[in-house]
C-alpha cells in the first residue's frame, strides 16, 4: 500500500512543466500500483484483459472506459464489500446522472482531498482568519464537504485557521441558522448556485435589508465558490445580490480533486498531479479519447477520468459530462495544468 505520506503534495506542483507532471503520473501509476489494485475490485474483476506489464498512461488508454452503470452493478447486493481495496469511510453521490452511488473512500484519499483545500488557499489568495459558510446537502452526500474539511487544522489547512458554517437548505427551513451566519460573517461562501439564490432573501431578512439583496448583510463577503451546477448563467446575478467574486468548481464522489476557477477566470485547472484526464471525442460506439494535456485548444467531448485513489482507482470513469478544451498552455495566474470549460451533461 502506497504510504499515507505521500498525500503532502510538493509545494509548487501548481507551477511544474506539463512533462514534469506527465512523469508523476507515469511514476504514481506504476509505483502506486494503481491498475493492479483496481484489478482487485469488483467494479473491474473479470472485465479487463490480464495485465501483462506494470500500468503507465498508455496502458490505461488500452483499457476499457467505466461508466455510473458499471459502479452500481459493481455494488449490487453483497458485492459492495468487494468494491473497495483498502479500509474504507463510504461517501454517497449526488445522483445528477440518475441512482445514487456509495464510493469508498480510503484514509489517503480523505488526506489528499483535505490537501487540496491548502492549494484552494493558494489560488484564491486566503488569508488567516476566513470564516467560510457552507450551504451544502448532509453527509454522508459528497457534496457536504467534510471529506474537504475533515482534518480543519493547521496541518491540511495551511495555518489558516478557517472557521466553517455549515448549513443545509433544509435546515434553513426549521431553524435559524442564517440568521447565525450573518452575526459571524462569513469572507467565503460554498454552495451551489441555485441555493444560493434561493437563500438570498432569508440572508437580506436577517436585518432588514431589500429582499434578495444580502450583500448589506455580508460585508466581509469577497468570495464564492459554486458547484454541482453552471456557474456562467447566474454568475452575474450572483456576484451582485451578494457582492462578492464568483468562482466556479468542478467536481463529484467519483472525482473529488476538483477542477477550479482561479483570479484569471479563464476555465477550471484541471489538477493532473492527481489524475489522468481524458476527452473523449469520439461517439459512443466507438468512443476515441485524448489526454487532455495533449488536446487542442477547442477540443470538446466528454470527460473521462483515472484516478489514483487507495480505496478504489477510478479508471477511464466516464463522467457524463461535457467540457471544452480552453487551453493547455500555462495559465495568466502562473499555475499549469490544463483549463476546462464545463458545458453541461452530455
Amino acid at each position: 500500500m502506497e504510504p499515507l505520506h505521500v498525500a503532502l503534495e510538493p509545494f509548487d506542483v501548481e507551477n511544474w512543466p506539463l512533462s514534469k507532471l506527465r512523469d508523476l503520473q507515469e511514476e504514481r501509476l506504476r509505483i502506486g500500483l494503481v491498475l493492479d489494485r483496481a484489478a482487485c475490485s469488483s467494479l473491474y474483476a473479470g472485465r479487463w484483459p490480464r495485465l501483462r506489464a506494470r500500468g503507465g498512461r498508455r496502458l490505461v488508454q488500452a483499457l476499457p472506459f467505466t461508466s455510473a452503470s458499471d459502479l452500481l452493478e459493481a455494488q449490487a447486493g453483497r458485492r459492495l464489500r468487494r468494491l473497495a481495496v483498502a479500509p474504507v469511510h463510504l461517501w454517497l453521490s449526488s445522483a445528477s446522472a440518475g441512482e445514487r452511488k456509495w464510493v469508498p473512500f480510503g484514509a489517503q484519499d480523505l488526506l489528499r482531498t483535505m490537501g487540496l483545500t491548502v492549494r484552494l488557499s493558494r489560488l484564491l489568495g486566503l488569508a488567516p482568519g476566513e470564516v467560510l459558510l457552507m450551504v451544502t446537502p448532509p453527509a454522508p452526500l459528497f457534496q457536504n464537504g467534510l471529506p474537504y474539511f475533515w482534518g480543519q487544522g493547521d496541518r491540511w489547512q495551511g495555518g489558516l485557521h478557517l472557521e466553517i458554517i455549515s448549513g443545509s437548505m433544509v435546515m434553513a427551513e426549521h431553524n435559524n441558522w442564517p440568521e447565525f451566519a450573518v452575526r459571524r460573517q462569513p469572507t467565503l461562501l460554498i454552495a451551489r448556485p441555485s441555493d444560493a439564490l434561493a437563500l438570498a432573501p432569508r440572508f437580506a431578512q436577517a436585518i432588514g435589508a431589500a429582499e434578495g439583496r444580502p450583500r448589506e448583510a455580508f460585508p466581509r463577503l469577497r468570495l464564492g465558490l459554486f458547484y454541482g451546477e453552471l456557474l456562467d448563467p447566474v454568475r452575474a446575478e450572483l456576484e451582485e445580490a451578494y457582492g462578492l467574486e464568483a468562482f466556479s468548481c468542478y467536481a463529484s464522489a467519483e472525482y473529488p480533486y476538483y477542477a477550479c476557477e482561479c483570479p484569471a477566470h479563464q476555465g477550471l485547472h484541471v489538477w493532473l498531479d492527481l489524475a489522468l484526464a481524458e476527452v473523449i471525442v469520439g461517439g459512443r460506439g466507438r468512443p476515441e479519447a485524448v489526454f487532455l494535456d495533449e488536446a487542442p485548444a477547442g477540443t470538446e467531448g466528454e470527460l473521462a477520468v483515472t484516478t489514483f485513489a487507495q480505496a478504489l482507482p477510478m479508471v477511464r470513469y466516464r463522467t457524463g459530462d461535457r467540457v471544452r478544451v480552453v487551453s493547455t498552455e500555462p495559465c495568466a495566474c502562473g499555475c499549469t495544468h490544463p483549463r476546462i470549460q464545463v458545458l453541461g451533461r452530455v
